[in-house]
Formats: C-alpha cells, sequence, structure tokens
C-alpha cells in the first residue's frame, strides 16, 4: 500500500524522489518499502539519495556561495572607486584654494598671500 503510494507511478516516483531529497518525506521511510520488494532496490535508492544530496546540492550552494562572494567583491571595489573619486574631488577643491589666494599668478603663495 505504502510502495504503490510512493512508487506505484512513474509520477509518483518522481514526487517520492523530489520529497526525499528535499526533506518532505523521510527518506529511510521510502527505502524500507523498496528494500522489502528488493534489497538492489534500495541499495540504488540509497545511491540516489546520497548522490543527489552530496553532490548535486552542494554544487549548488556552491553556486550562490560564489556568487555572493562575487558580489562582495565588486561592492568592496566600489567602494574603492567612491573613495578615490571623492579624494580628487578634494583634492580638486583644495588646489582652487591656494590658486585663488594665489593673487599675484606666481605659482607659490607668500606669507601675505598665506
Amino acid at each position: 500500500t505504502a510502495l504503490l503510494a510512493n512508487f506505484g507511478s512513474m509520477l509518483g516516483t518522481i514526487y517520492t524522489l523530489y520529497l526525499t531529497i528535499t526533506g518532505g518525506l523521510n527518506w529511510g521511510e521510502a527505502a524500507e518499502h523498496l528494500v522489502q520488494l528488493n534489497p538492489i532496490m534500495g541499495v540504488l535508492f540509497s545511491i540516489y539519495i546520497a548522490f543527489a544530496v552530496l553532490c548535486v546540492l552542494n554544487i549548488v550552494t556552491g553556486v550562490f556561495v560564489e556568487n555572493a562572494n562575487a558580489i562582495t567583491r565588486s561592492d568592496a571595489d566600489n567602494m574603492v572607486m567612491e573613495e578615490l573619486n571623492a579624494r580628487e574631488k578634494w583634492l580638486g577643491e583644495m588646489k582652487g584654494v591656494f590658486e585663488r589666494a594665489d593673487t599675484d599668478g606666481s605659482g607659490a603663495l607668500n606669507l601675505h598671500e598665506f
């Protein structure tokens, strides 16, 4: 009865496999029914679970983590560029202050101009 409910049709089997790797169904319970039918089926099901959970899902998680790291690096680069732009703006403003203070146009400030 439970075997037919979980593995009685192709759609039911796919749904059971999906539930077992996403935590919606305890995979041990699903494997017990297969072991009762044929122990080899239980072993194949366990190999599927190991492959899906340990390999595929870890790769997907790794891709998400790598994307997050790339975004963080990009954000840090943007912060450095903003800091450099702010420094350039400040230097330009300070240059303008000293150029306006240089009333005789000599390119240097004397004591009176300073």
